[in-house]
């Protein structure tokens, strides 16, 4: 079950907003202003909606493919008007490796390292100010150097680590009253995270500005389109604040427990169908409500 104690949905959006606004009066005029001019913050600017997915366990899952060229044609057919971006716990490198193995459609925005970084277009530009954003008290050498007192984990390989995110296994044994252990030993050396426990094995440790709900959060104010017109589509733990909020959720059939619970909220659909085809199946159902609406 994926655990997340600096997660308040009141108090977070409250204090997210008034960080982004002076995130926003320091950053210097000319990058907002390239940033809108180029053809893909045009695009991006000017969308109707933004649909925006994991990947693992939501569009494929490993070797099955099943119901992801319907989407892609899908998301092709609306490319004019639709903003597609891939929200994944994996790295860049990682992300890149599966736009070359499954026939995606090509992406305007790239959700990487569990929210922790955002780039634009299948050409991996950085957002420069969703970094500066996110560094802010993170110290992840210290980070680092203070774990390796603490029992029970172990540092995940080199692929699976980078700038704004590191990551562990944890043990067969790991119970919540190491997880509780393991905030007090963060509390004790005064660093500051946001821990994903992700189906009890892998922990990462990000910083605490950083998640993929924050990056669509970001994307939203940035590129001025409301929340409301997000489509966001998951089925694990890491997922979870994006899938919350004001954003359209979608939840699809071959989804962990752990998000069962979201099913008290309205604007989260479970689907019949699993990965890609149950992701389709939810945005038609979302769209639909929409049409009714007005």
């Amino acid at each position: 079950m994926a655990t997340d104690r600096h997660y308040s949905w009141d108090n977070f959006a409250e204090r997210y907003i008034q960080v982004i606004d002076d995130l926003f009066e320091r950053r210097p005029v000319e990058e907002s202003t390239f940033m809108h001019k180029t053809a893909y913050g045009k695009k991006l600017s000017n969308a109707s909606l933004f649909v925006i997915s994991d990947l693992d366990g939501t569009l494929v899952e490993g070797a099955d493919t099943a119901g992801l060229p319907a989407f892609t044609q899908w998301i092709k057919q609306q490319e004019a008007k639709v903003v597609f971006g891939i929200a994944s716990g994996r790295n860049r490198h990682i992300t890149l490796e599966a736009l070359q193995q499954y026939d995606l459609p090509q992406p305007d925005i790239l959700i990487c390292s569990a929210g922790s970084e955002i780039f634009y277009t299948d050409k991996f530009i950085p957002d420069k100010g969703w970094e500066s954003h996110i560094d802010y008290q993170w110290k992840r050498k210290e980070l680092q150097h203070a774990l390796e007192q603490f029992p029970g984990i172990r540092l995940q390989e080199n692929d699976a680590q980078w700038r704004f995110k590191l990551s562990y296994y944890v043990n067969n044994t790991f119970t919540d009253d190491d997880m509780a252990d393991l905030y007090k030993f963060m509390d004790d050396h005064k660093l500051r995270a946001r821990l994903l426990l992700t189906d009890n094995q892998f922990l990462d440790f990000l910083p605490f500005r950083a998640s993929k709900g924050s990056a669509v959060r970001y994307l939203s104010y940035k590129w001025k389109i409301p929340l409301e017109k997000f489509i966001t589509a998951g089925n694990g733990g890491n997922d979870r604040d994006m899938l919350n909020g004001k954003t359209k959720g979608i939840v699809v059939a071959n989804h962990s427990p752990e998000l069962a619970d979201l099913r008290k909220n309205k604007s989260i659909y479970f689907t019949k169908a699993p990965t890609a085809t149950g992701v389709l199946e939810g945005i038609h159902f979302h769209l639909g409500n929409a049409e009714e609406k007005k």
